[in-house]
């Protein structure tokens, strides 16, 4: 008998290797499929590399949980990474970095939201998403505002500004989204919205509009899935949410939460 209990036990572990492996492989192809429909604003002949290897190439250093970009395309010159690149993302050809930031600064983020959907799919098909419910078999999820670049030296029209005494602060900022759960220690992101330099001034105020853009993009389609919308304690959830009309056609509820405490 413990022979055969040892090799069932084996078997399993494969079996749930095989099933990520083949998980993984199914969400980089869906990457692929959205790589396809990203414009390529190039003009002539020039094209050594497509669109996809670019998409890509800017892809790697997240999955492979590289540092920096930098060290990323340094690893890859030392020829450790190449063939990570080529076995996982099928590139034949890998361009550097100056590349990547010429041809995807002007792509429009929206390209790729078709990736979260897929994502949550495969989570719905394992059983991901239904160990995240609670409160009665509801999914949390939880809205803030985020800065992901603030410079007072580097900046372009798409920056916000503030003042910092003399200085002028030039920054980017999202409405970022993710189901979160008590006891979880991981989060599945859904799709940000960009706060645009003219909402206003007032960080609330950007935030708000950026909530409603939100929630017209988004809100029926999550309504389906049986949501609660965790919003900070610091902006009132009437003020972000009281003239959508998505939440009134269908959203489940909304729920003010002083720094995500109350669901810990």
């Amino acid at each position: 008998m413990r022979p055969a209990a040892v090799f069932q036990i084996r078997n399993t572990g494969v079996f749930r290797f095989k099933v990520r492996v083949q998980t993984q492989d199914r969400l980089l192809a869906a990457l692929r499929r959205c790589c396809q429909t990203v414009p390529d604003l190039r003009r002539g002949k020039n094209t050594s590399y497509a669109m996809t290897d670019f998409v890509l190439a800017a892809f790697a250093p997240f999955f492979l949980q590289s540092p920096s970009f930098l060290a990323h395309q340094c690893h890859l010159e030392t020829g450790h990474g190449r063939s990570n690149c080529q076995t996982l993302f099928g590139m034949s050809k890998i361009p550097g970095d100056g590349q990547v930031r010429t041809m995807l600064d002007p792509v429009d983020p929206a390209h790729f939201s078709p990736m979260f959907t897929d994502i949550l799919a495969e989570l719905r098909h394992s059983g991901g998403l239904d160990a995240m419910r609670c409160l009665d078999g509801h999914l949390l999820i939880a809205r803030d505002g985020s800065e992901y670049h603030c410079s007072d030296k580097i900046h372009c029209a798409n920056c916000s500004h503030r003042q910092r005494g003399k200085k002028t602060e030039y920054f980017h900022a999202m409405l970022a989204a993710a189901v979160v759960a008590p006891g979880h220690n991981r989060v599945v992101p859904l799709e940000p919205e960009f706060i645009r330099p003219q909402d206003g001034h007032d960080k609330q105020d950007c935030e708000s509009r950026a909530v409603r853009r939100w929630l017209a993009a988004h809100g029926s389609k999550y309504a389906l899935a049986r949501t609660l919308l965790l919003d900070g304690a610091a902006r009132p959830a009437s003020r972000g949410l009281g003239r959508c009309n998505c939440c009134e056609s269908g959203a489940s509820a909304v729920a003010r939460v002083e720094h995500c405490r109350r669901i810990r």
